[in-house]
This record gives structure tokens, sequence and C-alpha cells, in this order.
């Protein structure tokens, strides 16, 4: 797993810019911090395999075409923990893109 955190972390360098980064980086920590005491294989395999999905998506995508919207499969799998976290992700970077815009 540090591997795979190490990987983003550098992808999120080359990748992002600044303030994308910083609230990338922020995250992915949290994360991976919060994965740290789970030992069901199933949910570590889980959580692996989406965020190597993620990388892959960001090592291959145009630089001004990062993102993705999330297919209604996905969200509707997802707990009202990750749903809120994806509200505050998104009030993030709004607020960041606000900010660059000034």
């Amino acid at each position: 797993m540090r591997q795979l955190l190490r990987q983003i972390l550098r992808a999120h360098r080359t990748k992002l810019p600044p303030n994308m980064r910083s609230l990338g980086d922020q995250y992915v920590r949290k994360e991976f911090a919060e994965m740290r005491d789970v030992t069901k294989p199933e949910v570590l395999e889980r959580f692996r395999g989406e965020w190597e999905k993620y990388l892959q998506q960001l090592e291959t995508a145009p630089a001004d075409d990062l993102g993705a919207d999330l297919d209604a499969e996905i969200l509707g799998t997802m707990s009202d923990d990750q749903k809120a976290k994806l509200v505050d992700m998104r009030a993030s970077s709004r607020k960041l893109r606000e900010e660059d815009g000034k």
C-alpha cells in the first residue's frame, strides 16, 4: 500500500496544478491513513483496486482533461460517509477554482 501511495503522490506532483495537488495530497493521505488498521482482505482489495484505477486515469489523462463523472452504479454503492466526502471535496475544489479565478 505504501508504494501505491507514493506512486499517487508522485503522479499528483507531475499532473496536477499546485492547488489541486494540495487538496489531492491531503485527501489521499487521509484515506490511506484511515485504512491502516483495516484487516479484511476484501475491503483492502477493493480499496487498492479503486486507487490503482485512479492512478491509471491520472497518468493517462491529458493535463487539461482531468476528472471524470462517477456513474450511477458506483454512486449507488457508496455509503453516506463516502457521499459526504464527495460533497466536501466538490466544495473544496470549487473554492480553489474561485480563488484561482480572482
